[in-house]
């Protein structure tokens, strides 16, 4: 191996490292901002108490989460912050997950970018609604559908199923999910997504 080719892998291992320390930096800042300067919303909305009293309207899956919260916490106070977090880490984990896929940090950053400093979703961490979770759920999904792409592992399958299975029992909206993760070996059979994306960029 010559000297430049040599140099070259050192630029490109620099250059991942400084990337991979981008993407894993973002969520901690995200994080702290918002912490320090949430967004101008009250923790209980109108349909709070319906999922507070587990109520028959409900689907157990946001439910079940606040109670698992509340008696390890002891209360609610939390909420909010234990959301945010969750989030944060979903973000990340598709994050990462795109970027090895597609070596595109410009993509990875727009990612996070349009979901850590969006205020639509970022309001919903703060209240006591399903939206938050539902949405985490629904990163988790995607980012473990990413590594099935790339990997064809199937412990990826098993958790895009658990984690589409988790979503829609806290929004029954998330139905389609489940259908989309049986789907997911006989279309990735067929097409390649890291060949979808490079043909958008």
């Amino acid at each position: 191996m010559t000297r430049i080719n040599v140099a070259i892998m050192k630029k490109t291992v620099a250059t991942r490292v400084v990337v991979a320390l981008v993407i894993f930096g973002i969520p901690f800042l995200a994080f702290a901002l918002l912490v320090l300067h949430p967004p101008n919303v009250t923790l209980l909305q109108p349909d709070s108490d319906s999922y507070l009293q587990f109520n028959a309207m409900r689907t157990g899956g946001y439910p079940m989460f606040l109670r698992i919260v509340a008696s390890i916490t002891g209360n609610l106070s939390t909420i909010a912050i234990l959301q945010l977090a969750i989030f944060c880490v979903s973000v990340t984990l598709i994050a990462w997950q795109l970027f090895k896929l597609t070596g595109s940090a410009t993509l990875t950053l727009i990612l996070q970018f349009s979901l850590f400093f969006n205020p639509w979703v970022n309001k919903y961490h703060f209240m006591i609604l399903s939206e938050s979770v539902f949405l985490s759920a629904s990163a988790i999904m995607c980012a473990f559908t990413i590594a099935f792409q790339r990997d064809k592992r199937s412990y990826d399958l098993i958790l895009v199923g658990l984690s589409a299975g988790y979503a829609t029992t806290v929004r029954p909206a998330g139905a389609p999910l489940i259908l989309i993760a049986l789907l997911l070996p006989v279309f990735f059979a067929r097409f390649s997504v890291r060949a979808i994306i490079n043909s958008l960029i």
